[in-house]
């Protein structure tokens, strides 16, 4: 149950496998991928850039103006997939993605434990 008018963020947690590919490195020499990640309830649609590499170089954080994950305590990765405000209706869902924008090569090694919906203080 979510609370009317109360504010929340949804968080995809996920690590990388050690022979992951496509998802965090760029291909021959090529610049970071960058991922479209959506948020939709009702009628209220959100995308965001997103970057699935946890620590990139500096040069490529000012280049990219994406949402950046961060490593948590107990060695998963989270990520900010965007967020959204109950609009306090009985019935609805709430949809997620994350999708690749301009780079559709193949991918492997991504491991999620699962989505989170927090409330936002």
């Amino acid at each position: 149950m979510l609370s009317q008018g109360s504010a929340y963020s949804v968080y995809m947690v996920y690590k990388l496998a050690n022979d992951s590919y496509g998802l965090t490195d760029g291909y021959y020499g090529q610049e970071l991928p960058v991922q479209k990640a959506s948020v939709s309830v009702g009628g209220t649609h959100q995308t965001r850039k997103v970057c699935l590499q946890p620590n990139p170089q500096r040069s490529m954080r000012r280049n990219y103006h994406a949402a950046l994950p961060r490593k948590r305590a107990d060695g998963w990765i989270e990520l900010e997939l965007g967020e959204f405000i109950c609009e306090g209706h009985e019935y609805g869902d709430v949809s997620f993605g994350l999708s690749e924008m301009n780079d559709l090569r193949r991918k492997n090694g991504l491991i999620v434990q699962g989505i989170e919906i927090r409330h936002k203080i």
